[in-house]
C-alpha cells in the first residue's frame, strides 16, 4: 500500500456549498511493514486540508494508520 484517499468528487460544474467534510479518529489497517503512507502530508490538494494527530505502528506484518481530525475544505 502507498496511499490512503479521502476524496470528495463532484459532478462537473457543481458547487462546494456544503460546508467542510470532517473526519475524525480514523484508523487504517493494511498488511505490509511500511508506514510511510501514514503522514500528515498530503499528497495531492485540490482542496484545504487540516490534518492532526497521526501516528503509525507495525505489528505483525500489519501497519496500523491513525488520524485523530482529518478536515477538507473547499
Amino acid at each position: 500500500m502507498n496511499q490512503a484517499l479521502f476524496v470528495v468528487e463532484q459532478y462537473s460544474g457543481s458547487n462546494w456549498d456544503f460546508g467542510n467534510v470532517v473526519f475524525k479518529d480514523v484508523t487504517i489497517t493494511a498488511l505490509g511493514t511500511d508506514p510511510s503512507w501514514c503522514s500528515s502530508t498530503p499528497l495531492y490538494q485540490s482542496v484545504t486540508p487540516t490534518i492532526s494527530g497521526v501516528s503509525s505502528s507495525v505489528n505483525n506484518g500489519v501497519v496500523t494508520c491513525n488520524i485523530a481530525y482529518l478536515e477538507l475544505a473547499p
